[in-house]
């Protein structure tokens, strides 16, 4: 199943980029009503999407997440609060979130610490994910993030070494999926593919 951010329904779909900045700063409090709306039928949707298909798993991309589109003060103001309640109420309905943090969230990671544990998957695409281990560890599982310009213009032992690192830090005691930032290019040369589904066999603990 996949869902999506109150504010990042908003922001692509009705006001796009221009207005909803805009909004930030001209109509906040419409634009935080709205958000309040918008979660509520976007809860209803994605759970009654998951009772029909049977799986538990919820993917949302975050469009507008990203450390170089807003302050982290705008993201607890704007951004978090109302996505924190979408988080809240799929994983009272039995589901594990799995948003898609784009780009670098790595200035967000306290802030979206504040769910419950061992209820939701985060998978970053370029957020410093050791950092991300010594902040989330005991929180969620973290999924990710092997570049996909390595895996398209690297060498199959650039791919081993990376992957190397990211399991021997972030996977150290579990709770780590490894991936490509945003999933293997269609463009990545097979003998990079496999490198990196060898590296776990290779180095994980036993």
């Amino acid at each position: 199943a996949v869902s999506i951010a109150p504010f990042d329904l908003l922001g692509d779909y009705m006001r796009g980029a221009r207005g909803i900045m805009t909004d930030m700063y001209r109509r906040k409090d419409k634009l935080l009503a709205a958000m309040e709306k918008a979660v509520v039928f976007i809860l209803r949707q994605t759970i009654a999407t998951c009772k029909a298909s049977g799986s538990r798993i919820v993917f949302i991309p975050t469009h507008w997440a990203a450390d170089g589109f807003m302050s982290l003060q705008q993201f607890q103001t704007f951004w978090w609060p109302t996505f924190r309640k979408l988080l809240m109420g799929l994983i009272e309905a039995g589901l594990i979130p799995m948003p898609m943090w784009e780009a670098d969230c790595t200035s967000r990671l306290e802030t979206i610490a504040d769910i419950p544990r061992g209820k939701a998957i985060y998978w970053f695409e370029r957020t410093d994910l050791v950092r991300a281990k010594q902040v989330l560890g005991d929180i969620v599982c973290l999924r990710g993030n092997v570049p996909a310009s390595m895996m398209t213009t690297g060498t199959p032992g650039e791919v081993d070494a990376y992957c190397r690192h990211l399991i021997e830090t972030v996977g150290k005691g579990g709770g780590f999926i490894l991936d490509g930032s945003f999933g293997i290019p269609d463009e990545s040369p097979v003998e990079h593919v496999r490198a990196m589904f060898a590296a776990p066999r290779k180095y994980a603990p036993s």
